[in-house]
């Protein structure tokens, strides 16, 4: 499932952020053909960088990978606060 979920793009912009190469991150998210591109994109141009990175980490590496799971975890949350 990762693998169709995260692509070389993604990770790549994520991995140049980290190392600060801002150019890179531009380029691997620039073609827009992912979820996540836009918003990445904008705050790259907006210069916020950090903010950039912490959607790329968010996105690669969800605590939950999908919809489902995050609900049976939150109902399992709920039920143990009654």
């Amino acid at each position: 499932m990762f693998d169709d979920f995260v692509d070389r793009d993604t990770l790549g912009a994520r991995d140049a952020l980290r190392a600060g190469d801002r150019e890179s991150a531009i380029a691997a998210v620039s073609d827009g053909t992912r979820d996540i591109d836009g918003e990445v994109l904008s705050l790259l141009r907006a210069g916020l960088d950090a903010e950039a990175l912490i959607r790329l980490d968010r996105w690669c590496a969800p605590k939950w990978w999908s919809v489902a799971a995050c609900e049976e975890a939150y109902r399992k949350a709920m039920g143990a606060r009654s």
